[in-house]
């Protein structure tokens, strides 16, 4: 449990500082001025205040952050009755009177940070330890999923509907390709022994793809670096990351949100892959960087995405939405979002006590 506390703060809590470190540093260069800027929620453990009057604060709860820009709430901004030297101040350096194209670049710096940590990470790995080669050898399987019912642990995967395989990513891709109104056919070997499995569809009415349905997880103990050279490695990270910036939206597509990770199932990855070594884990950092930057873009108030929609809706409008009309869009937003976390959890927990 300390384990995959301390993996858990040790794969956020980076990513989450790079994440308000882009807002941070385009508000700056955008004349906004910051008010504070914190990692995590709730009390305060730690904080000062540089020469610039920005409050820096490490708070108890590392689930995410914020930057608190001037002007970023009701009663920032220039108000008509203001004049003078102040009210001159405040226009310059309040975010809500930056032009919309200028908030949707600080809206964006957040994610946009996240992939370039991401990249940075996915081709530092691939250059220096090599790509990960997992054996297509079942390592763990969800009970009461098509996988706990057909396989088991040790299986080595042969084919998947008729394609041969030669290790985890290429079951990965033959699955993406399938749909889950198709029955699967493995070839296993199992005991030195080649069986094949069928498993039915999922239901009479299935959509998408079978992929984030099986219950099914590689084999970790076998796992190999296959070396690569700076060209395949560059190659190889810019696919990945690009792969992995529009998983979360192809499962909202397929209306799998379910599969996505919620923070129990996070941490309980990062506590399992902390113990694979550095390479492993620092794979697993650029993947929760992407997750965390995409996850930022949907269009919801509440994250930066929502915020990119308010701008370009002020853009065409020609004036800002009213106070009254935002406030009651974030608080629908944060809403859905608690749900969303309660169920996430909720999922999260089920896996977990099924493993």
């Amino acid at each position: 449990m300390i384990t995959t506390i301390i993996a858990f703060v040790l794969a956020l809590a980076p990513l989450v500082f790079f994440h308000e470190f882009g807002h941070y540093w385009v508000a700056k260069r955008c004349g906004v001025a910051i008010e504070s800027f914190s990692i995590g929620f709730g009390p305060t453990l730690l904080q000062w205040k540089d020469s610039a009057g920005t409050c820096w604060k490490i708070c108890a709860f590392w689930l995410g952050g914020y930057v608190k820009m001037k002007g970023d709430s009701q009663e920032g901004g220039f108000h008509p009755g203001d004049s003078g030297p102040a009210a001159h101040s405040r226009v310059l350096d309040c975010f809500q009177d930056k032009t919309p194209f200028q908030k949707i670049l600080i809206a964006l710096a957040g994610p946009v940070a996240n992939f370039i940590v991401a990249a940075a990470l996915f081709f530092a790995v691939f250059s220096f330890a090599g790509k990960p080669d997992m054996p297509a050898v079942v390592g763990k399987v969800t009970r009461e999923t098509p996988a706990g019912k057909y396989l088991r642990f040790q299986d080595k995967i042969l084919s998947v509907q008729g394609k041969e395989v030669k290790n985890f990513q290429d079951v990965v891709v033959v699955l993406g390709e399938t749909s889950a109104s198709e029955p699967l056919n493995f070839v296993i070997e199992r005991d030195h022994t080649p069986l094949k499995v069928t498993m039915p569809i999922l239901s009479a009415d299935a959509t998408g793809v079978w992929k984030g349905k099986l219950g099914l997880m590689p084999d970790t103990e076998g796992m190999s670096w296959q070396k690569m050279s700076i060209s395949q490695a560059f190659h190889e990270a810019t696919e990945v990351l690009w792969r992995s910036i529009i998983a979360p939206f192809q499962l909202l597509k397929m209306g799998q949100w379910r599969s996505m990770g919620g923070p129990l199932g996070i941490a309980h990855q990062a506590g399992t892959i902390f113990a694979q070594g550095l390479p492993a884990f620092l794979l697993f950092m650029a993947g929760l960087s992407v997750g965390l930057g995409a996850i930022n873009l949907f269009p919801l108030p509440i994250f930066d995405g929502g915020n990119v929609v308010i701008s370009l809706i002020e853009w065409v409008r020609g004036k800002a939405l009213s106070d009254k009309v935002q406030e009651w869009i974030a608080r629908i937003s944060l809403g859905l979002l608690a749900l969303a976390f309660i169920s996430l959890s909720w999922n999260d927990l089920s896996k977990i006590m099924k493993w």
